[in-house]
This record gives C-alpha cells, structure tokens and sequence, in this order.
C-alpha cells in the first residue's frame, strides 16, 4: 500500500519494503508479479508497527529498519525469506548502511515533541552483524538535533551523516565528531550519497521544500566542488 525500497537479492526476485502494510513483498522481476509477502507485524500492533524502510543485504541476511513509531531493525533470512529476528535501537530508526566489516550503522531520529511512541535524542548506533547485538551507542547532544541520511565512504571505513550539518566518522571511533565538514546554516539537508567511482560526497538541501533544491557536491574530505540545481524536495541518489 506504500512501497519504499526495493533490493534485489537474485535474478529473479527483489523485495520491496513498506510502509503500512506490515508486510515486505516478494516480487517477481521478470513477470511483474508479487509471489508472496514476509509478515512484519501483526494487525494487533498499534501505529502499523512493524513498517520497512531501507533494506540491507550482509550475508544471507536482510536488515530492514522499522522507521515510523517504532525502534526495531528486523532480520530477514534470504534462503528462507522469513523474519529471524529483532534488534531493539533508539526511536524511530531513519536510515541504515553496512560498513567494511558487515556491520551496519543506524541514525535513528528521536521522534518528536509529542511524539506518542517517545521521544529522545536522535542517535547513531552500529549492530554487529556476527550476533545482531548493538555494540555501540553515540547519542547527539540535543533533541532537537536534525538528522538526515547517512552514507559509507567508497572504502567502507568511514560513515558521513548530517547532524544539523554535516559531519564525517571513522568506523573504529567511539565518539561523535566535534567539527563539521561542511556547514548546514540555512540549509534544509536531505539527501546523501557518496560516489563510489571516487569519494565524492553528494548532498542535497530541500531549502523549504516547495521551492526547487539543490544539490552540492563535496570532496571526501567536505570541500566544496560544485553546486547542481535540482526538482522540489531531492530525495535520493543513484549511481549507474
């Protein structure tokens, strides 16, 4: 009913993950067809917990995390297609990428004031991917932090975030970074991506979300290059 992502995991087949459903598609790609569902969560759950957002392939394992009034990132058996397992993280977990070494980071929002699931700090975390257990846990210092996407270096050993502006991350750090890369003042970041050809981070401000974006393109390192116009609200970015 409100399909989100898509990963295909052979030639065959991909599943798209879903907001209300409570469910994941298991999608034919040749046919066009859906050939079943992975069950989430049950109809009794309140806030249609449990909804997918991303979907990230370590293994023989799917991780999808469940973003709206939820704090659950689920597992996902390939060989079965069924739900093995849950890590419980912070408030509304927003965005997920793996890293080098296979495990995967997740920047979970908060929630809001208000907020009737809660509502804390917005936070990054890492699961090690090994056993599904949280090993670590950075908690931003203010709840009215923004948080944004996340993205890994082409290297996979270091992630770049936003946290009211943007930041960049060692895996093997244990704290958050105090300097910025790149400022986020009168910016309405969005999206974020690096290019995995040669370092490049891109990152796209919505400014008020109805007038046209833009998007920056950064050296690895936060140092502008160039700025490219872009439509309303740029969400997400593609590498062919």
């Amino acid at each position: 009913s409100s399909p989100r992502h898509m990963l295909f995991i052979d030639d065959n087949r991909a599943l798209v993950s879903d907001l209300y459903s409570r469910s994941i598609s298991i999608v034919n790609i040749n046919s066009g067809s859906i050939e079943g569902s992975i069950k989430m969560g049950g109809n009794s759950l309140p806030y249609y917990q449990h909804s997918t957002e991303n979907l990230v392939k370590v293994g023989n394992k799917v991780y999808t995390n469940c973003w709206s009034y939820d704090n659950k990132i689920l597992v996902i058996d390939v060989n079965t297609l069924s739900l093995t397992d849950s890590i419980t993280v912070g408030i509304q977990p927003y965005w997920m990428v793996k890293d080098r070494n296979e495990n995967i980071w997740v920047v979970n929002d908060g929630g809001y004031a208000g907020n009737p699931f809660g509502h804390e700090n917005p936070s990054l975390m890492r699961i090690n991917t090994t056993n599904n257990t949280l090993e670590l846990r950075l908690d931003f210092p203010s709840e009215n932090d923004k948080t944004g996407q996340i993205a890994m270096n082409q290297t996979g050993d270091s992630i770049v975030f936003i946290r009211n502006h943007l930041y960049k991350m060692s895996i093997t750090s244990s704290e958050l970074p105090s300097e910025p890369i790149f400022t986020g003042d009168g910016k309405n970041f969005r999206a974020l991506s690096v290019d995995p050809a040669n370092g490049d981070i891109y990152i796209s401000d919505a400014i008020d979300f109805m007038s046209e974006g833009v998007v920056y393109r950064l050296s690895s390192a936060g140092i502008p290059i160039d700025t490219i116009s872009a439509g309303i609200i740029p969400t997400f970015f593609c590498f062919n």
